[in-house]
């Protein structure tokens, strides 16, 4: 038996019979359909989901609000505003519009780890940075996950420096007692 154009799969039938399968009729018209409009569900879904993150501009506002004084050194007050930010938006995103004509990257667990790293807890900046790690937008953009990895030696350091050895290892390096 020779194989068709395009490979032997085509000349088999679901329950491992020879033969070509084909769909003829409703069925054929359904999965084109069914492919062809696919791209567009996914492109409505992610722009039913941009409006509405931006929608409540204040979340953005706070959190910038939260960022500016991390970077102005006033920790205590920045603190209680990104813990309410990230209660209402987990998720961390790239690129999310705010009420005006422009957009911001949403890092909040990068946030929460200059954060800790400013009030001295190294050890939980270090668990923020593997939660914005592990959510994956920081790995997406190299001057972010520059960024993160920075951070992460910058912690290590302190916590070295602090005689914490054993928890500025990675946790993979640290031998089970």
């Amino acid at each position: 038996m020779a194989a068709e154009p395009g490979g032997w799969h085509r000349t088999r039938t679901p329950f491992g019979g020879v033969g070509p399968v084909t769909r003829t009729g409703e069925e054929a018209s359904m999965r084109h359909l069914h492919r062809s409009t696919r791209p567009i569900a996914f492109a409505a879904a992610a722009l039913a989901v941009l409006p509405s993150l931006a929608a409540d501009g204040a979340w953005t506002e706070t959190y910038l609000r939260a960022v500016a004084l991390i970077e102005q050194g006033r920790v205590e007050e920045a603190a209680p505003l990104l813990d309410r930010v990230i209660a209402a938006h987990p998720l961390p995103a790239l690129d999310v519009p705010t009420p005006g004509a422009e957009s911001i990257d949403y890092l909040p667990y990068l946030q929460r780890a200059r954060l800790e790293l400013r009030r001295g807890d190294a050890l939980a900046a270090l668990r923020s940075l593997d939660v914005s790690l592990a959510f994956g937008g920081t790995r997406a953009v190299a001057s972010l996950r520059r960024w993160v990895f920075t951070l992460k030696a910058q912690a290590r350091a302190a916590l070295h420096r602090h005689g914490d050895v054993r928890a500025a290892l990675a946790p993979a390096a640290i031998p089970e007692s």
